[in-house]
């Protein structure tokens, strides 16, 4: 979690927020009671934007309007958000391939997922066919 601070609607207080990002959510948590706010899901985020003392959230249609916070990490945090939008991504082009569902002796590569690099599970069909022998010497 990160400690932000977001402007009060109707007045101009800068009020202290816990900002968390999940591989499924972005959470704007009560600072002192720890009580989840809002729940923006990753995949309604349509753009971001880190500057050096704030950082910005666009939700596209899901949203009337962008949610804007101060604060002095917004480079972590948009490259953890970067991060898990990319395997979001993945995810979603390794579904479209045909093969992915119901493969039963398929098996998966997991690598380490960083808030710099995101990585995914790679899916690997079996390959199954007949043994061919031939000679690599040649004449």
């Amino acid at each position: 979690f990160f400690l932000v601070k977001e402007k009060m609607k109707g007045k101009n207080k800068l009020v202290p927020r816990l900002l968390g990002v999940t591989k499924d959510n972005v959470l704007r948590v009560d600072e002192k009671t720890k009580e989840v706010m809002k729940k923006y899901p990753l995949t309604t985020v349509r753009r971001w934007a880190a500057s050096p003392k704030s950082f910005t959230l666009d939700f596209g249609d899901y949203q009337d309007s962008y949610y804007s916070v101060q604060t002095a990490d917004g480079e972590q945090i948009s490259a953890l958000i970067a991060g898990y939008i990319d395997i979001i991504l993945k995810k979603r082009k390794m579904r479209d391939r045909v093969g992915l569902e119901g493969e039963e002796d398929a098996t998966l590569l997991e690598d380490v997922v960083s808030p710099h690099r995101a990585t995914i599970i790679q899916h690997q069909v079996p390959k199954t066919g007949q043994a061919v022998s031939g000679s690599v010497a040649l004449p």
